[in-house]
C-alpha cells in the first residue's frame, strides 16, 4: 500500500496537508478493507440473500469469480469496488489484475493486528492536531470516521472506540457546544433585561424564559 510507505517517510515534512491527506488514504484503505471482512450482520441495503454478514458475501463472490457478483447486492459490490480501487483496480470484471488485488486483500487482512497499532497512533496523533486549530484534510473526515466504525465494530474494537471518541469530539461535541452557548446566550440577555428593569412588564417571561434555557440546555 502506497499509502503506508508514503506515510512513513513523513517526518520531519513540512507540507503538513500533505501529510494529514495521506493519512487520509490511510484510513480509507484500512476501514474498506476491515469492511470486507465485517462479522457483524449486514445491514437492510444489503438485501436478504440468507447471508448474516459482509464477510459471507465475500467469500460467495470469489467462488463465483467469473460471475462478476452478478447475484450479490449493489452495496456489497460497491464495498468491494471501493476496496480493490486502492490497489489500481477500476472494476469487478473478471481479471488478472483483480485475482491480484483480491490476493493482497487476504494477505492485508491477515496482518490486521499488526495495523492496529499504527492506526490508533495516527488517530491519537490526527485528534492532538484537530484540536490545536491545524488544518483539517480536504477529505469528508466524518464520513471517513463513519466507514471505520462500521467496519471495525466487531474486528478492531480498540480502534472503533477511539474512532467514536474522534468523531464525537471533532464533531459532536462542537455541535452541543454551540447549542449550549446560544441557549445560555439568550437566558443571559432575558437577564440583563430583567436587571434593568426588575419589575417591567416583560420580568415575568424573563424569569420564564431563563428557567426553559436551563432545562433545554445540552449536558456535555
Amino acid at each position: 500500500m502506497t499509502a503506508w510507505t508514503a506515510l512513513s517517510g513523513r517526518e520531519g515534512a513540512d507540507d503538513e496537508r500533505a501529510a494529514t491527506d495521506c493519512e487520509c488514504e490511510v484510513f480509507g484503505i484500512f476501514a474498506d478493507v476491515c469492511a470486507l471482512f465485517a462479522r457483524n450482520p449486514a445491514d437492510a441495503d444489503l438485501g436478504d440473500h440468507g447471508h448474516v454478514s459482509v464477510e459471507e458475501y465475500l467469500f460467495t463472490y470469489l467462488r463465483t469469480l467469473d460471475a462478476s457478483g452478478d447475484r450479490l447486492p449493489p452495496a456489497f459490490l460497491a464495498t468491494l469496488q471501493r476496496a480493490v480501487s486502492h490497489y489500481g483496480v477500476r472494476g469487478l470484471d473478471p481479471s488478472e489484475a483483480l485475482r491480484e488485488s483480491l490476493f493482497r486483500i487476504f494477505k492485508a487482512h491477515q496482518r490486521v493486528d499488526e495495523q492496529v497499532g499504527p492506526i490508533l497512533t495516527l488517530l491519537d496523533q490526527y485528534l492532538e492536531r484537530a484540536l490545536r486549530g491545524r488544518e483539517r484534510p480536504a477529505c469528508d473526515f466524518r464520513a471517513l470516521l463513519d466507514r471505520m466504525i462500521g467496519a471495525t465494530q466487531h474486528l478492531c474494537p480498540s480502534v472503533n472506540d477511539l474512532a467514536r471518541d474522534v468523531r464525537y469530539r471533532l464533531f459532536e461535541l462542537p455541535v452541543l457546544e454551540r447549542a449550549r452557548d446560544a441557549v445560555f446566550a439568550s437566558a443571559r440577555a432575558d437577564l440583563d433585561h430583567l436587571a434593568s428593569d426588575p419589575s417591567g412588564p416583560t420580568a415575568s417571561s424573563a424569569w420564564t424564559g431563563w428557567s426553559s434555557a436551563r432545562s433545554r440546555s445540552p449536558r456535555c
